[in-house]
């Protein structure tokens, strides 16, 4: 989802501005933040090629409509569940159950891609 620019500045200020003992996991730092911001800027984009899509070709209707609901599912699963996982989950055990729920996102979308 992110380009290789992204992840240096995002190890880059992992070293630079907190304690990497502290972080559970990516999504609980600020470089976190700023990756669940970009995935709602992907997200965006998402939506304006499929309106755009919708509208240049609209024979093509059945198959934008699931993809447009599956994959919002999608593009929210992930920050809401870092932000779940950030305010609703203990700290002892947030890293397992945030690394299972996240696998489980990357499994549903694979499934559904197929």
């Amino acid at each position: 989802m992110s380009n290789p620019c992204t992840e240096c500045n995002k190890l880059l200020s992992l070293g630079q501005f907190f304690d990497p003992g502290e972080v559970l996991y990516a999504y609980d730092s600020p470089a976190g933040y700023g990756l669940m911001g970009l995935q709602l800027v992907a997200y965006v984009w998402f939506c304006y090629a499929v309106l755009v899509s919708l509208k240049h070709y609209p024979e093509k209707q059945p198959f934008y409509v699931p993809f447009f609901t599956t994959y919002t599912l999608w593009f929210f699963a992930v920050p809401v569940m870092a932000l779940i996982a950030n305010f609703g989950i203990p700290r002892w055990a947030r890293e397992k159950i945030v690394n299972g729920i996240q696998l489980g996102i990357h499994l549903y979308a694979h499934i559904v891609f197929l």
